[in-house]
């Protein structure tokens, strides 16, 4: 028995071994071939992610491997709505509905800070001010405990082409119920936020395969960010073709530009949503 043990644990260890070796020498031609690529002259994440479909490269370590590569040799190349610079906040006009409830996110979100607010009559006159620099800012609700996701305000942020820079929860009165506010501006948005503690990143990708979800999560575990959230939302004149809110939670481990990387590795196209921080419950 003890001698079987013995003979079954050293085959294991050489296989395990033998494996760890295939990997260092698999990653070796991997970055072989990405050097070849460089001798071309300067080769777009765009034509490398071609390359890689026409040669078969495409199990998911490989290509995380690739997009370590290109980040750390300053080739990765983001959507252009993320910046990897700190961003600071400057209020100088913020948009915002009149209702009580806004009002109190507007004092939230600002704090002591001076700014002009301009209070609108209607949800779309928000969205315009941003969009046509009218303001810097404007906050709209997007979910609450009764509807949760307002899907009809992410709608409205894909159109307008705004993020969500911040969000905040504001109690109602006198009963239980919530409602979270969000603070958009034009972007670019800043990705370190999403390396910190409490950070969120949060994309949508239109899609009529599943695959594609599957691998946005793979790519999610891979690199360290927890999903917390799937809302899907069909297209009325589409066929089984849907949009996918997702929502991360991310931290100080994860590896968001590798997952943006990976993402556009695989030809997964993406709409940037918002970054920003969220307090655990």
């Amino acid at each position: 028995m003890e001698k079987d043990l013995k003979i079954i644990s050293e085959n294991l260890s050489l296989l395990s071994r033998r494996a760890e070796g295939c990997e260092k020498s698999r990653r070796h031609w991997l970055l072989e071939l990405l050097k070849l690529f460089d001798n071309e002259g300067y080769v777009s994440q765009k034509d490398i992610a071609e390359k890689l479909r026409l040669l078969g490269v495409d199990k998911t370590d490989d290509l995380l491997c690739i997009s370590r590569y290109l980040i750390e040799n300053g080739k990765a190349e983001l959507h252009p709505d993320f910046a990897n610079v700190e961003q600071k906040l400057v209020f100088l006009k913020i948009s915002c509905f009149e209702s009580e409830l806004s009002r109190r996110s507007l004092n939230h979100f600002v704090g002591g800070v001076n700014f002009e607010a301009l209070y609108r009559d209607s949800f779309v006159e928000l969205f315009e001010d941003v969009y046509g620099e009218r303001a810097d800012f404007c906050i709209v609700p997007i979910e609450n405990t009764g509807s949760g996701k307002l899907l009809n305000f992410y709608s409205m942020i894909i159109n307008y082409n705004l993020k969500i820079v911040d969000i905040c929860d504001i109690e109602h009165q006198n009963d239980d119920l919530r409602t979270r506010f969000a603070l958009l501006s034009r972007g670019p948005l800043n990705l370190d936020i999403s390396k910190s503690v409490g950070g969120c990143m949060e994309i949508c990708i239109t899609t009529d395969e599943g695959e594609n979800i599957s691998k946005v999560l793979l790519a999610a575990e891979l690199c360290r960010m927890k999903p917390r959230r799937i809302d899907s939302v069909p297209y009325t004149h589409l066929k089984n073709r849907f949009s996918y809110f997702i929502g991360f939670k991310c931290g100080p481990d994860a590896l968001a530009e590798d997952f943006l990387v990976l993402l556009s590795l695989w030809g997964i196209s993406y709409t940037p949503i918002g970054v920003f921080w969220e307090k655990d419950e």
